[in-house]
């Protein structure tokens, strides 16, 4: 039978697909991710790179398991006339540039002679994710942090592969023997962290949101298989607060009448799973965005863990990924449109395309960022103390600078922010800021377009920054206020809501800022006395030549 390719959420073949975008923009802000990667590890910042990779790699690992193994946002190709010598171990996904997996003896594994690799029906799109891919697993700062934490590997943020476990049987060369896989902590349990390192600790808020979803817990029945007419059929699990989908008929989410109890359950974790969206909203809307984010991250991981459960219980461990069996796509195109299992895929894809979860994912990156930097150790920068303040600088290799300072003003945190968001009036506490205005976005976000008077011989530098503040007071590991912001770009011209931005002559020479962080941390005692750390990370661009003056 000639391969064809299936759009799973409606249950019927694609001859076309325009939906590659967002797969494209996604590999493009995981590779940014793997460049922060980089850039932390090489600045010194071990633990802050190692935090960033389990990020990065719980990132894809929620795109294989809900885009493309189910082939829900991109069409696979299921091949009906593959033959199998024996048993194929999953392998997450065949990219365009992988090689045949290797056995214990050097040998590829025998898969019949008619095999054929499953594809992407975008060459395009399959090169980018092969190429990221490969760099992900063979980047010298990856592997060096993979060695030194051993963890790494036997990531996990739910039953299931990892994606380094699945990319690894996909790409190696050597076929080693790969540890057992270990759940690891996560954003709802009280215990993990937004990166899931197990540090960072749960507001209170955001712990109260996420039991109100009602998980009862993360692991799956791993009861022993059975073969079936020679196909592998798995023992009957329970799903992460989600029933199984044999024989069962999914209600509206507003309710209905139900066929037993498996029904109703579905219905109740929907509203459970619409519940903790309208936190993540609150939360954002709020300006927590620290808050909205770990939502965020608990809600995806949720609904990734129902969808591999009621994946797993349709799937064949004879047929990889690669080669996905007719059966398994029969199961899903036999399921309504409106069973529980559509719906989820469909909640994801609407929350992932709304503006919100968009810009969020931008605030939270730009905070982790902030934070990363901040962690950094000293060692070899530039340093001077004046009275209660220290200030650092250095300069990196690309002929970018870095200044932090750090110091206790004797001020309550609120006259400070009343402050920093007074835009015109930032001449009054900038060094070399000659002049700046501001165009409002939001009750928290504007931006600034400044002028600075460098001394001589250099000229004037121009910028336009967007800036936005974060609210995480309540936040048990921050308990801050944190004002951030950028030189604007396609990433932060996404912020300014198609507010108009003004423009800088082309002739006059601009200064680049990375990163503007300014954070702010009350008094424990209650003292009117906030702790600051501020820092900038920005490129002067001094090959620029002004009219008169050298740059």
């Amino acid at each position: 039978m000639a391969a064809t390719a299936v759009d799973v959420s409606s249950g019927s073949p694609m001859t076309s697909y325009g939906g590659f975008a967002h797969v494209k923009a996604q590999i493009q802000k995981w590779t940014q991710q793997l460049d922060s990667v980089s850039f932390l590890k090489q600045s010194g910042a071990h633990e802050d790179a190692s935090r960033e990779l389990e990020d990065l790699t719980r990132s894809v690992e929620v795109f294989f398991d809900t885009e493309v193994a189910e082939s829900n946002y991109v069409g696979a190709v299921m091949d009906e006339d593959v033959e199998f010598d024996g048993p194929v171990a999953p392998s997450g996904f065949l990219c365009s540039s992988c090689v045949p997996k290797k056995g214990k003896s050097g040998g590829p594994h025998s898969q019949g002679t008619k095999q054929r690799n499953a594809m992407m029906e975008d060459e395009e799109t399959l090169q980018l994710l092969s190429q990221f891919c490969i760099r992900l697993n063979e980047s010298p700062e990856v592997q060096e942090i993979r060695a030194d934490d051993s963890h790494i590997a036997e990531l996990s943020a739910a039953p299931g592969p990892s994606v380094y476990r699945a990319l690894k049987r996909v790409l190696t060369l050597d076929g080693e023997e790969l540890p057992p896989e270990t759940p690891g902590p996560n954003a709802g349990d009280g215990e993990g962290n937004r990166r899931g390192n197990g540090q960072r600790r749960l507001s209170a808020e955001a712990v109260k949101a996420v039991e109100r979803v009602g998980e009862r817990s993360h692991s799956i029945d791993n009861t022993p298989q059975t073969r079936t007419g020679g196909l592998t059929t798995e023992g009957q699990g329970t799903s992460p607060g989600i029933a199984s989908s044999e024989g069962v008929r999914s209600p509206e989410v507003g309710g209905g009448p139900t066929v037993d109890g498996a029904d109703a359950e579905d219905a109740e974790f929907l509203r459970g799973i619409e519940s903790l969206w309208e936190e993540v909203r609150s939360a954002y809307e709020r300006e927590k965005v620290l808050l909205a984010n770990d939502l965020w991250l608990s809600l995806k991981k949720r609904i990734a863990e129902a969808l591999r459960f009621r994946r797993n219980s349709a799937t064949h461990a004879s047929v990889s990924p690669q080669q996905l069996s007719a059966s398994m796509f029969s199961h899903a195109q036999s399921q309504p449109p409106n069973s529980t299992y559509n719906r989820l895929v469909n909640l994801l894809h609407q929350y992932e395309k709304d503006t919100l979860i968009k810009e969020l994912e931008v605030k939270a990156k730009w905070a982790a960022d902030a934070f990363a930097v901040l962690s950094e150790g000293t060692e070899g920068w530039d340093y001077v103390k004046h009275k209660t303040h220290e200030f650092w600088s250095k300069k990196l290799p690309d002929g970018t600078y870095i200044f932090r300072c750090e110091g206790v003003m004797d001020q309550p945190v609120f006259n400070i922010v009343s402050i920093l968001v007074e835009g015109d009036q930032h001449p009054t506490w900038c060094p070399f800021l000659e002049s700046s205005q501001n165009w409002e976005i939001t009750r928290v976000s504007q931006i600034v377009q400044h002028t600075y008077s460098l001394p001589w011989p250099f000229d004037k530098r121009y910028t336009n920054l967007l800036g936005f503040g974060v609210d995480a007071l309540d936040d048990p590991d921050k308990e801050c206020l944190m004002v951030l912001a950028k030189s604007l770009n396609e990433e932060s011209l996404f912020l300014c809501r198609d507010k108009e931005v003004p423009e800088i002559d082309p002739a006059k020479p601009r200064m680049d800022i990375h990163l503007f962080a300014f954070i702010m941390t009350p008094d424990p005692t209650g003292k009117p006395a906030t702790k600051v750390q501020f820092f900038a990370k920005l490129d002067p661009n001094v090959s620029q030549s002004g009219s008169q003056a050298v740059t």
